[in-house]
């Protein structure tokens, strides 16, 4: 009887701390995804909390290893453009890499700074990774 009266005080802490938690759920504001594609897999999402995450994965082809990034960061919109500044990079030229292998009026992307980058609000395709990707 001991036991189950410690279980039950137990219990209880454990739904009363869920209860007073306070759980933040950022949802998708704007979602692009790659199409469909032998190179790569993209996605972009931005938060409503001002957060963004780009994960490209690119595809094992010819016994080359997946390689796989991941970018964080803030968004902001300044006049009719997000603007994506990047926490930290890996390496020098993946801003280049990733948002500027095409000419950037057909990326979408215009390279501001060695961190942030933007494009369009109203945009419906973008490049990333050699990627096209579709807002979703």
């Amino acid at each position: 009887m001991k036991y189950f009266r410690g279980y039950f005080i137990l219990f209880f802490i454990l739904i009363l701390s869920c209860a007073t938690r306070n759980i933040t759920i950022n949802n998708i504001k704007v979602h692009f995804k790659s199409l469909a594609n032998d190179f790569a897999a993209v996605d972009m999402s931005l938060y409503d909390n001002n957060k963004f995450e780009i994960k490209t994965a690119t595809i094992e082809l010819h016994g080359n290893k997946e390689y796989i990034t991941k970018l964080q960061g803030n968004w902001a919109v300044l006049d009719s453009n997000y603007i994506l500044t990047i926490d930290k990079l890996l390496e020098e030229q993946l801003i280049e890499y990733l948002f500027g292998g095409w000419e950037n009026e057909e990326s979408g992307f215009e390279i501001l700074s060695e961190k942030e980058v933007q494009f369009p609000i109203d945009k419906e395709f973008l490049i990333i990774n050699n990627v096209m990707c579709q807002r979703q």
